[in-house]
C-alpha cells in the first residue's frame, strides 16, 4: 500500500514524500526451508510482483466462486524471487526449490460488469487448497468472513467492513495445525520504503528494505535483513 504527503524544503521547492511497505507469506516444503532462505538472501524485493507468485484472482471471477467453481489445487512453482546473474551466461535463475502462497488478492472495479458494487474492490481471499484444507467456506459476503464446520472464523479480511489496508488474517492455531500436517514451512516477506522528491523530478534519496522471517519453535525469528539508501541528488543531476 502506498501513503503520499507533501511539503517544502528550506530552498521552498514542492517536496513529496511517499513511504509504503508490503507483507507477503508463502509456504515451502519443511525440507525445502533452508535453501528457500538461502536463495532470498541479499535481495530486494520492492516491488509488488518481486516474489514472482500469481496470486491474483481475474476481475471476471465472482467472490463466492471460489472454493468450488475454482479449484486449480496447490500450484507449485519455482518462479518465485528469481535472480539475475551475470556470469557465466547472463539469465534469470529461478528458485531451487518450489514455494506457493496461502492467499490471493481479488480485485474488481465498480465500471466492470458487475453492477453489485458501487466501489472499487481490493481484498485478499484464501486459495482455494485453503479453504479446502481447512475445511472452511465464505460465511456470508458482507464482512468476507469464513467460517469452519462449527462456525469459528477461520479467516477474514478486515478491510471488508472497516477503514484500513486490505489484509489475509487467519487463526493462527488453525494455520499451526494445518502447517504440521502437511509439512509445510512459511515465509513471511515484507518490504517497505521512503523517498523525497520533487515535482521536478529532483530526487532527494529514498531508504528501501526487505525482511525475510520464518517460524522457528512457533516463534517468528528474522533470517535476513536487506537495506538501500541513497542520499540527495545534486541540482545538475537532476532530471
Amino acid at each position: 500500500m502506498t501513503f503520499n504527503s507533501t511539503g517544502a524544503s528550506a530552498e521552498s521547492a514542492h517536496i513529496r514524500m511517499q513511504t509504503w511497505r508490503r507483507m507477503t507469506c508463502f509456504v515451502v516444503r519443511d525440507n525445502d526451508l533452508p535453501a528457500a532462505l538461502k536463495h532470498l538472501e541479499g535481495k530486494m524485493l520492492s516491488a509488488d510482483h518481486d516474489l514472482g507468485f500469481t496470486n491474483e484472482a481475474s476481475s471476471d471471477d465472482f467472490l463466492g466462486e471460489f472454493g468450488w467453481r475454482v479449484d486449480k489445487g496447490e500450484e507449485w512453482t519455482t518462479e518465485w524471487a528469481q535472480k539475475w546473474i551475470d556470469k557465466p551466461t547472463p539469465n534469470w535463475v529461478t528458485a531451487p526449490v518450489e514455494g506457493t502462497c496461502p492467499t490471493f488478492e481479488l480485485r474488481q472495479e465498480a465500471s466492470g460488469y458487475n453492477f453489485s458494487l458501487v466501489q472499487n474492490l481490493s481484498v485478499i481471499l484464501p486459495c482455494p487448497w485453503l479453504m479446502r484444507d481447512l475445511n472452511m467456506s465464505l460465511k456470508d459476503g458482507r464482512d468476507l468472513i469464513y467460517t469452519d464446520m462449527n462456525g469459528s472464523i477461520v479467516f477474514k479480511d478486515p478491510s471488508a467492513s472497516s477503514e484500513g489496508p486490505s489484509a489475509g488474517l487467519v487463526d493462527r492455531d488453525a494455520f499451526m495445525r494445518l502447517l504440521t500436517k502437511k509439512k509445510l514451512a512459511p515465509i513471511w516477506v515484507i518490504g517497505g520504503g521512503k523517498e523525497l522528491h520533487s515535482d521536478r523530478n529532483d530526487i532527494f534519496g529514498h531508504r528501501w528494505f526487505t525482511n525475510t522471517w520464518s517460524l522457528e519453535d512457533g516463534t517468528c525469528r528474522r533470517r535476513s535483513h536487506v537495506a538501500e539508501v541513497t542520499d540527495r541528488r545534486d541540482p545538475e543531476e537532476s532530471y
